[in-house]
């Protein structure tokens, strides 16, 4: 009986001889054994340098790229290539050796258009059902398939999970690539009559450096991505052109503070410091921003501030900050305290001591990746709630302060107008006040941000960073 790994590699061999044969104007029969004899071939393992992983490049600059899964027909090609012409969008497109094989015609229209061809030898594959003679054997008659058909060898090979794959940059290194392509995001099936969600998957895709990654069959989102790159003022650059831009992020471990932040589950014995309002007869208030939200929400915010010449300090959950770290960056760019609101959005209250600093680490890491520097090292519970326990698990970490407030906007809340964010706000407020709102998708924060800094203004209040507070009273 054959066993499941010899069956899978039968039938990955007959796979790559599939494409070593080409299009088919040769039979199997009738190559010599020593041509087909694919599975004689010793592999040796690289132990060269492996290349990076892209997803998201390190700019701050408004750009980024366009890339395609899959290679399609000539005729079924064509109403995308003449939508990427009318907008000037130079993508690229990721094919398997199936695919380039059975389309040369497109492979033709693609080159001639000046778009960037590159390997998708892994598409479909199991990634886990694979060894390094497996995947190594895949990207070769790939490229040299590329190659043949095009002039140029190819400079990358894609991926399509986040779960990191370092045999994969080992083999690229060992066929001289210049790296492994991920996505920043990669768009899903959506009915193309949900116009709504259509609008609100296209602006949650835009991120500065960002590399999304579509399918050419789904042609009918790319006016939606083509109006979200506008609305922001970004541009779509060749993929080359953004990988040259990368100002090589640093690691966690090489960020000078990384380590301020540590698990410390067996001191808990330190006393916490909650820092609700401030003490004080001035009239001054701190405006504060919690959660995360895409390009053209924050980005709105951000001008408002600017406008007003206000600081702020934003509480960052990070479930999605790795979409989008450039976006994290420059809030400290603008002026901005970047600090902790976890990365689950849990309530602290119902975790464990390990559970909780587990999750608060992991938003540490991501927080303190994306901005390339130490955070501002306080903690905002989820939903504002925290007791005794988790207030000291927390402290025991290493945060100088839990950042907690005496008023929240209701900025979320739907049942709310614009006037009554603002009434709430106006009814409670009083010198030492921190205030919280949230910068979150499809909420009210952009368009009542505004009046209600002008409301605050009007009855004398002016704005600080809640540092400045916890400084002095630390």
């Amino acid at each position: 009986m054959v066993g499941e790994k010899s069956m899978r590699k039968l039938l990955l061999m007959s796979t790559i001889l599939i494409m070593l044969i080409g299009c088919g104007n040769e039979s199997v029969s009738s190559i010599e054994p020593e041509e087909t004899a694919v599975q004689d071939i010793i592999v040796e393992e690289y132990d060269g340098e492996s290349v990076d992983t892209y997803d998201v490049i390190y700019t701050l600059d408004k750009v980024l790229t366009l890339t395609f899964d899959r290679i399609l027909p000539k005729e079924e090609l064509l109403p995308l290539l003449n939508k990427l012409d009318e907008h000037d969008i130079q993508a690229t497109f990721f094919g398997s050796h199936a695919e380039l094989t059975t389309n040369p015609e497109s492979v033709k229209e693609l080159i001639d258009r000046g778009h960037q061809i590159e390997s998708n030898a892994l598409y479909g594959m199991d990634m886990d059902q694979l060894d390094y003679d497996d995947i190594y054997r895949l990207v070769q008659t790939t490229n040299e398939q590329i190659e043949e058909m095009t002039g140029q060898a190819p400079e990358y090979v894609r991926i399509q999970s986040k779960k990191e794959q370092p045999d994969v940059n080992k083999i690229a290194g060992q066929f001289d690539m210049s790296g492994v392509v991920n996505f920043s995001h990669q768009f899903k099936k959506i009915d193309p009559s949900n116009e709504e969600e259509l609008r609100q998957n296209a602006d949650r895709a835009i991120a500065r450096g960002g590399i999304l990654s579509m399918n050419p069959e789904d042609t009918h989102l790319l006016p939606h991505v083509i109006d979200s790159v506008h609305k922001v003022d970004f541009e779509f650059i060749s993929l080359n052109e953004l990988l040259d831009l990368d100002q090589n992020r640093k690691s966690f471990q090489d960020i000078t503070g990384a380590d301020a932040i540590q698990e410390a589950m067996n001191d808990t014995k330190v006393e916490p410091y909650l820092h609700y309002q401030e003490e004080t007869d001035k009239k001054e208030v701190a405006l504060t921003f919690d959660d995360w939200a895409s390009e053209g929400v924050v980005l709105e915010v951000l001008d408002i501030l600017d406008t007003y010449d206000i600081q702020s300090t934003f509480y960052i959950k990070t479930s999605n900050v790795r979409k989008n770290p450039n976006l994290a960056r420059l809030l400290i760019e603008r002026g901005h305290e970047v600090a902790n609101h976890s990365h689950s959005h849990l309530d602290s209250t119902t975790l464990s001591t390990e559970e909780l600093q587990q999750d608060v680490y992991q938003a540490h890491k991501i927080i303190t990746e994306a901005i390339q520097e130490q955070p501002t090292l306080y903690f905002r519970p989820p939903f504002g709630r925290i007791d005794d326990e988790s207030a000291r698990s927390i402290t025991a970490m290493g945060f100088e302060a839990l950042g907690m407030y005496d008023i929240s906007s209701y900025d979320w809340n739907e049942e709310y107008t614009e006037a009554d964010v603002i009434e709430r706000v106006m009814t409670n407020v009083q010198p030492g006040s921190v205030i919280v709102m949230h910068i979150l998708d499809d909420i009210h924060t952009p368009s009542v941000l505004s009046d209600l800094i002008e409301s605050l203004q009007k009855e004398g209040y002016e704005f600080v960073l809640t540092s400045d507070w916890i400084a002095n009273n630390s």
